[in-house]
């Protein structure tokens, strides 16, 4: 019996290319919590990115946000995780001093902040220039704590991987695979934010589905009772999910969608 479902946003929920969530979807997240069943959008994006593609939904959600460095229940933190600030000020010029890298820090105060050169060519990340970053010139003059840094990689986020997982895991920062272009750094993981919100909900994890698409939702999927891997996956991580391909969410939905309205 499925109590609770988690979900990835982007490459997931969120067609890669797309900056709406498809109405379809929308409308079978909502009819599911009218059902009973708690459903947690979990991302790497902060809770105003989430409350932006979800709407009014948002507040009937169960938000896991910043790579599960912070979760949300009834308007209210469920957790917070920030990560130490001497290591975030570090890492932050680690990712800037590379010649093909740039950061994004998360704060708790919900800000962003962005670090990057003048590159020759233009920057195809419109993130990095997005009005919701905050200008500052050093990592250190940031004014709060950092839940999550994001380097935006333009060779991938799996080519630099071996770059600074070797500096970074051994003093204690999750370093995963995002997006194609992106590396997440935190002290806590998707996993870690799925447990605080299950206790938060007495739900025990073997009634939790969990959907998912890259390597930053592997500790999520492999938590929970049920984990789903989109097909768009990469064939390593199709490899270890074998006969738990999802082709399309919206169906998946439906089924369970059935199964709640089965047993209310």
């Amino acid at each position: 019996m499925i109590k609770l479902i988690a979900s990835d946003i982007d490459g997931t929920l969120l067609p890669l290319g797309q900056r709406t969530l498809p109405a379809e979807t929308l409308h079978l997240i909502e009819q599911l919590i009218d059902a009973g069943v708690v459903f947690s959008p979990c991302s790497g994006r902060q809770l105003a990115s989430i409350r932006k593609l979800f709407g009014p939904l948002t507040d009937r959600c169960v938000p896991i946000c910043d790579c599960g460095a912070d979760s949300w229940l009834n308007g209210k933190a469920v957790h917070t995780l920030p990560m130490p600030r001497e290591a975030v000020n570090e890492l932050l010029h680690d990712i800037i001093a590379q010649p093909r890298c740039a950061a994004i820090a998360s704060g708790v105060n919900g800000a962003l902040y962005a670090f990057k050169k003048d590159w020759d060519n233009a920057e195809p990340e419109p993130s990095l220039h997005s009005p919701d970053m905050l200008p500052t010139h050093a990592p250190e003059d940031i004014p709060c704590e950092i839940l999550r840094v994001s380097a935006f990689c333009r060779d991938g986020g799996i080519a630099m991987d071996p770059v600074f997982r070797p500096k970074w895991a051994p003093r204690g920062i999750n370093v995963a695979v995002g997006a194609p272009a992106w590396l997440d750094f935190s002290v806590a993981d998707k996993a870690l934010g799925l447990s605080r919100v299950c206790e938060a909900l007495h739900i025990p994890l073997s009634e939790v589905a969990a959907f998912g698409d890259s390597y930053n939702d592997l500790p999520m999927l492999r938590t929970a009772g049920e984990p789903w891997l989109m097909s768009i996956a990469r064939p390593e991580l199709q490899a270890e999910f074998a006969g738990h391909i999802c082709t399309d969410i919206n169906a998946q939905l439906r089924r369970y969608l059935a199964a709640a309205g089965q047993r209310t």
